[in-house]
């Protein structure tokens, strides 16, 4: 699993620390992976809350964004993997 944030990649390493995560957490101050996936808010540029599944071959399994519901992302990603929660 990787994480990204529009932060320094210091400032996301800092953070990943401070919260003991056993993944990346990967800096993306450019927004240029965020443009990559679509995930950017036209009007403010700032990105979307947004969720990605990726296989081994690189297909999207799953693409979902949703601002206000964190923890559905946690529940969209599990049921794509086929793992519970």
């Amino acid at each position: 699993m990787i994480g990204v944030a529009s932060e320094s990649q210091e400032k996301n390493d800092r953070f990943a620390k401070s919260l003991d995560l056993t993944y990346r957490l990967l800096g993306d101050p450019k927004g240029e992976l965020a443009k990559t996936y679509g995930v950017v808010w036209p009007l403010i540029r700032i990105a979307h809350r947004a969720t990605f599944v990726i296989d081994r071959d690189r297909r999207i399994l799953l693409a979902y964004k949703n601002e206000r519901d964190v923890d559905s992302h946690i529940a969209r990603a599990a049921a794509t993997l086929g793992v519970s929660v």
